[in-house]
Parts: structure tokens; C-alpha cells; sequence
């Protein structure tokens, strides 16, 4: 119920920047844009310096924003996620909202397996031990091959 809920107000939400859009009105986007950069912001919580940076290169919604969004994603996502901004890139610029919905759920993915990553250097865990590799209690895998 709660997913329900949520991908209600998603839709509702992105509904709301679509009128902004075609309205020119941008109410909606540039608070979008504001929950954008702190999630950027969170990405390095430290680093002042790139704060002040994203808040300088993201300033309004004009149609090179895609392009500086695209390039902050860039340095914060894994490798996997290159050729989806890679062929954002070759598409720019499109519509705003519909790009801000791709893009925030995005966002939202590479927030997620920041924290998760996060989470795990703090336990002390393997961040690229993949689940598959089942471990007895001295570290060894169960399934060794011997090269043979």
C-alpha cells in the first residue's frame, strides 16, 4: 500500500511539472531542481567546495541545465549507468519535465547504491563480493575451481 501511495504522489508530482512546463509557470521544477541539488550535495557531504559548485552550474531551468545534471550524475554513479547518460547526452535537450522525471528516478538509483555502499564500508563488508558467492565461516568459498 505504501508503494501505491508513493507512485500516486509520483505521479501527481510529475503531472504538476508537466502544466509548469507547458505553462512556463516552473514553480514545481524549481523546487525540483532545489531536492536535486541537496541529493547531489549528499553525495559528498564534506566537500563544500562541490556544493558551491553545483549550486553555481544549477541555477534555472533553461534547457543547458540537462546538460550540467547530466554531467554532476556522471561523477557520482557507477560505471553500469554510462550508456543510459551517455544516450541522454546524444538526446539533449529535450522536454524538461519529462527529462526531470527520468532523471530524478535515476537520482533516486544512484542514491540508493551510495548509501548501500556507504552502509557496508561502515560494517566493514565487502562492498564487491556479489551475493552469489556463499562463504564458509574461515572467508573460503564453497565452490573453488582448481583450474582443471
Amino acid at each position: 500500500m505504501d508503494k501505491q501511495i508513493q507512485e500516486q504522489m509520483y505521479k501527481a508530482f510529475f503531472d504538476l511539472l508537466e502544466e509548469d512546463a507547458s505553462s512556463e509557470k516552473l514553480i514545481h521544477i524549481t523546487k525540483l531542481l532545489d531536492e536535486i541539488k541537496v541529493i547531489l550535495k549528499s553525495f559528498v557531504p564534506s566537500r563544500l567546495d562541490i556544493h558551491s559548485q553545483i549550486d553555481q552550474t544549477i541555477t534555472n531551468p533553461t534547457w543547458d541545465v540537462q546538460e550540467k545534471l547530466v554531467s554532476w550524475i556522471e561523477k557520482f554513479q557507477s560505471p553500469q549507468h554510462d550508456k543510459m547518460t551517455s544516450k541522454w547526452k546524444k538526446e539533449l535537450p529535450t522536454n524538461i519535465s519529462t527529462f526531470l522525471k527520468q532523471y530524478y528516478q535515476h537520482l533516486e538509483v544512484v542514491n540508493k547504491e551510495v548509501y548501500e555502499a556507504r552502509t557496508k564500508l561502515a560494517n566493514g563488508e565487502n562492498l564487491f563480493q556479489t551475493s552469489n558467492d556463499k562463504q564458509n565461516n574461515n572467508g573460503i568459498p564453497e565452490k573453488i575451481q582448481s583450474g582443471r
